[in-house]
């Protein structure tokens, strides 16, 4: 967190904050989102590899061997480089390898999520984000931007959960098919 974000509204500057500091207060709130953002779904692709509907895909499918040797194929014909939009395939070729990876980097991420966010709530306090008056946004129109920011930033931080998938008899007997 900048200098800026630390300091919030202080006295020396009549408690107005300038442009740039503005600057670099929306700076340090766009991160602080994307480190959260960034966590929260690198455990919503955990979660996802391990539900029990990719479970039972992959196992229709033929099971992560046929997936892996897929990705093997595009890997040994070099065809990662050509299309690049299956690329990321590749990363399939050892799936019980990449399911360990994003574990482990949910967990060491899931520590960084948790300072971003008390990072969050402390700018929040340092700019008085929940007592700000009309008068004041008048005053220090900077106030304003920064806690519409935080805001709305934290209402776009939400991932789906994941639940029990359904067969068509349960959503046909709610209503649910057609």
């Amino acid at each position: 967190m900048g200098e800026a974000s630390q300091r919030g509204l202080s006295e020396h500057d009549g408690g107005v904050v300038g442009e740039e500091d503005l600057d670099d207060v929306l700076g340090d709130i766009e991160m602080a989102h994307k480190v959260m953002a960034g966590a929260r779904a690198g455990r919503f692709i955990v979660d996802l590899l391990n539900w029990d509907g990719v479970t039972e895909a992959i196992a229709a499918f033929g099971g992560w061997k046929r997936l892996e040797g897929s990705a093997k194929l595009i890997e040994e014909t070099g065809l990662e480089g050509i299309a690049v939009d299956e690329a990321h395939f590749v990363l399939l070729k050892d799936a019980e390898k990449l399911k360990r990876r994003l574990v482990e980097g949910a967990a060491k991420a899931k520590g960084m999520e948790r300072t971003a966010q008390n990072s969050l709530n402390d700018m929040w306090g340092r700019f008085k984000c929940g007592k700000v008056t009309k008068g004041g946004l008048r005053r220090n129109p900077g106030l304003g931007v920064i806690r519409q920011t935080l805001v709305e930033g934290n209402a776009e931080l939400v991932y789906l959960g994941l639940g029990v998938p359904e067969d068509e008899d349960e959503r046909a007997t709610r209503g649910g098919l057609s």
